[in-house]
């Protein structure tokens, strides 16, 4: 058989597969937050950071999976990115939540709009007994 007929044949089978697998799933590989304006991802990103500020209700979700969630939402929109991106990355590197209590209160003081960080830090300072907000609850209470 002629090598351009193999690479040609071949190309078709792995084109049909990945359309195969796009009927069966169309979102995957896409964003799954890519279809909500700015307003509501940042409605989004108070959601999950309220969930993460709960955590305690669901013990199998810790750090990472909530920064992968806040990564999402904010990845393909430039000015979430800009606004949060430093946020995200920073609850994407903590290890424990000693860490945390140090590394939370000094991204939340990167956020660049204003309405979220007062959102996520109304949210803090409810959650604050866990002990995991402490530092950004006192911060916050300082600065008011």
């Amino acid at each position: 058989m002629n090598m351009k007929f193999l690479v040609t044949r071949l190309s078709i089978l792995l084109l049909a597969q990945q359309i195969t697998a796009n009927e069966a799933n169309p979102n995957l590989g896409q964003n799954k937050y890519a279809h909500l304006t700015t307003e509501q991802r940042q409605e989004q990103m108070v959601k999950l950071f309220e969930e993460f500020a709960d955590r305690s209700k669901e013990k199998n979700k810790g750090f990472k999976h909530y920064a992968n969630e806040f990564e999402e939402v904010c990845n393909d929109n430039d000015k979430l990115w800009k606004d949060l991106g430093s946020f995200c990355k920073t609850i994407k590197s903590i290890k424990s939540t000693t860490e945390a209590t140090i590394k939370i209160p000094q991204a939340f003081t990167k956020i660049g709009d204003n309405k979220i960080k007062e959102q996520i830090g109304d949210i803090a300072k409810k959650r604050g007994r866990a002990g995991l907000f402490l530092a950004l609850r006192q911060r916050l209470n300082t600065k008011n």
